[in-house]
């Protein structure tokens, strides 16, 4: 009995699981079409994000030795906002955890929305009824084309 014991606490340190490290890739390398394709922006566009984002994120705060860049957690969202799938599967393609895409999503979705008053302006007062006038003027357009078309296609033969 005594000496499984030893035996155990002499080599549990080879049973326990390994850290790996993951390589995640530089997604600079990765072709403009297929970074149009997987996030639905552009590289410019990309880069704008994680220039805006940066600062709000909490990656320089973790004393983690594993901690995603800011272009990493930026490229996690909009995996997700691109394609909506679960987490699972976005942490399985982008090498990452289930937890970790969500933490990504919650930090780059909450700094964008403090980023967002610089982006979007609503009309003030006195602007706001040209802006009705002009959308009554479009809407009435498209209202009077749906109701058209139909008729043309759908004629009755006498």
């Amino acid at each position: 009995m005594a000496l499984q014991r030893r035996y155990r606490r002499r080599h549990v340190r080879f049973l326990l699981e390994r850290r790996t490290i993951r390589d995640r890739g530089n997604p600079k390398d990765v072709d403009d079409t297929v970074l149009f394709a997987r996030y639905r922006f552009t590289r410019l566009t990309i880069l704008f994000i994680v220039d805006i984002v940066t600062e709000k994120l909490d990656s320089a705060l973790t004393k983690r030795s594993m901690a995603l860049t800011p272009l990493h957690k930026v490229l996690v969202a909009l995996r997700f906002f691109a394609t909506g799938a679960h987490f699972r599967l976005i942490g399985e393609s982008l090498g990452v955890s289930v937890a970790t895409v969500s933490r990504c999503v919650f930090e780059v979705a909450r700094a964008l929305v403090r980023q967002a008053n610089k982006f979007i302006q609503f009309p003030r007062e006195e602007s706001t009824s040209s802006v009705k006038q002009g959308f009554y003027r479009i809407s009435g357009k498209v209202f009077s084309i749906y109701l058209i078309v139909p008729n043309v296609f759908f004629k009755k033969e006498k």
